[in-house]
């Protein structure tokens, strides 16, 4: 019983990469400012997955973002984060797992 306690509950705290990669950390304090300035309040979710490419040096180049979650959410996310934008990284990610949460 115990072992299945832990194993949902670390799954879902492991959900999110912002916890671990700076990049992932810079992305969704970006996104959080962006619902914040945002003029209508906003709830629910959104998961960002972001395409990171890695042939700039020391630079990650966004190729592709796409989202799942609430419509408005969502919108403002992939509007926030654009396919070009360039983030210093310590290890490189190719696949980064955001998730904004608005109450």
């Amino acid at each position: 019983m115990l072992s299945i306690f832990l194993t949902i509950f670390s799954q879902s705290t492991l959900a999110d990469d912002a916890d671990l990669n700076r990049v992932a950390k810079k992305i969704k304090t970006q996104i959080e400012k962006s619902i914040k300035k945002s003029k209508k309040p906003l709830e629910g979710y959104c998961d960002v997955f972001v395409d990171l490419d890695y042939t700039h040096p020391k630079n990650a180049v966004v190729k592709k973002v796409s989202t799942l979650g609430d419509n408005e959410l969502c919108f403002i996310a992939k509007k926030t984060i654009k396919v070009g934008n360039k983030y210093a990284y310590d290890w490189p990610e190719r696949y980064i797992r955001v998730q904004v949460v608005s109450k």
